[in-house]
């Protein structure tokens, strides 16, 4: 056991770049003068008295080795590193095809279902690097060779996804169609299938029958992470159900909270409003973020969650309003939010950058972002700034007036002022004049 952890921590050393540990230059010396010890002639003799059993047994347990690594680090999302141990495996599948006179296709059709399992698992990690040619090359082998069923349906479903994700629904219906006829009885296919339906349906818009569907899929497999995930935002999305939306997307993330398919922002959003409970949409909200910084929506909602705790580290309320500012998220509060925030701060000019920036995103907010403007001005007491917008407010106000228009005139919002308000506010900063 303890050689067997020896050997691994020098591979996992080998893979992150790392330099051996004194110990283990040790080990590898003394291996070395091990091998310096044996002749060419004696090497040769003990290579021929391998039997062949004995070299296909230890080419498919360093096989098994390599793709069992090669797994681990794929679902630690290191696919990077997953793909040089998929490599190094497909070296060894190569030089054993080489050694035995045999092409690497009848290595994989004559000797190996570790094989047809490594081009898998490899085209699975292809894809989440975004290689996908060269994912569909791979799972189309497996196709081909047809050594194992299951291989087989596996990587049919995965093209399945591909085309779907694609938007090629008629490939993927083909395809899901070919795995129906190879095997429709065993639970773990019928879920495949019911999942793959699901989405497919979804995706042409029959939402009714997706849910049908992938409540099939959960419930032949209830640790299927990208079905609750979608389970979740059908409820949400469809049928109005919060309640139940939730439900989903908790499941999913007590399973995988890193996995893509899940909503952070809206089960986020969800707590936050119903429980209250800002600590727990915080730690949401930063695994969220773990997965896609870029998120305009969940830097907003951070923002949001952390100016509500009361948060200390006022630099990093800021930073997460000014990113969802930069990714231009839609959030039709975000301007006022951020710019109240920065007053709050006492950071005024700041504030109205914030606000301009906001006349130029969201037009149709025009009013609301003059009339606070035309606060902060009075605030740092800069009357002729103020009554430049009091009367650019009572122009735009009586334009609205005259077309009929309520685009860029809301008088519920409780930062916009009236024309009456205008009109007196025009009046009082003329005295101070």
């Amino acid at each position: 056991m303890q050689a067997l952890f020896q050997s691994f921590s020098i591979t996992w050393n080998w893979l992150m770049g790392k330099p051996l540990s004194s110990s283990e230059e040790e080990e590898e010396h003394e291996v070395k003068q091990q091998q310096h010890s044996h002749s060419s002639v004696e090497k040769n003799q003990l290579v021929l008295s391998l039997s062949e059993d004995v070299l296909k047994e230890n080419f498919e347990y360093s096989l098994k080795t390599w793709i069992s690594l090669g797994v681990f680090l794929r679902e630690s999302h290191e696919w990077e590193h997953a793909e040089n141990v998929f490599k190094r495996a497909m070296k060894i599948v190569e030089d054993s095809a080489v050694y035995s006179n045999h092409s690497i296709q009848s290595s994989i059709s004559s000797t190996s279902l570790n094989v047809s399992l490594l081009l898998l698992e490899r085209a699975r990690n292809l894809e989440k690097l975004g290689k996908i040619e060269q994912a569909i090359e791979n799972f189309e082998k497996v196709i081909k060779f047809n050594v194992s069923k299951q291989d087989t349906i596996d990587a049919l479903s995965e093209l399945a996804w591909i085309y779907l994700g694609e938007e090629k629904f008629e490939k993927a219906r083909l395809t899901i169609s070919q795995i129906e006829e190879i095997a429709s009885e065993e639970q773990r296919t019928r879920q495949i299938i019911s999942h793959l339906l699901g989405n497919y349906h979804l995706s042409v818009g029959e939402q009714d029958v997706a849910l049908q569907h992938y409540e099939k899929a959960v419930e032949l497999d209830s640790t299927c992470v990208d079905a609750l995930a979608v389970l979740g935002d059908i409820y949400c999305h469809y049928k109005k159900d919060e309640s139940k939306a939730r439900e989903m997307w908790e499941r999913a993330f007590s399973i995988d909270a890193l996995n893509t398919s899940i909503s952070h922002y809206q089960l986020a959003n969800i707590i936050m409003k119903k429980d209250k409970n800002y600590e727990r949409s915080k730690s949401i909200l930063d695994i969220g973020l773990q997965v896609d910084a870029t998120d305009a929506n969940t830097n907003y909602l951070m923002a949001c969650c952390l100016e509500d705790m009361q948060c200390e580290a006022k630099d990093v309320v800021i930073f997460h309003y000014s990113e969802a500012m930069r990714l231009e998220c839609t959030k039709k509060n975000l301007f006022i939010r951020f710019c109240n925030y920065l007053v709050l701060l006492g950071k005024y000019e700041w504030a109205i950058g914030v606000l301009n920036n906001g006349m130029k995103q969201k037009p149709k907010e025009t009013i609301t972002f003059l009339s606070m403007r035309e606060k902060i001005y009075e605030t740092t007491k800069n009357y002729q700034n103020a009554l430049n917008d009091c009367e650019l407010l009572l122009k735009l106000i009586s334009q609205a007036a005259i077309s009929g228009s309520s685009s860029i005139y809301n008088t519920t919002h409780p930062a916009q002022m009236t024309r009456d308000q205008v009109q007196e506010r025009i009046a009082q900063i003329k005295q101070r004049l």
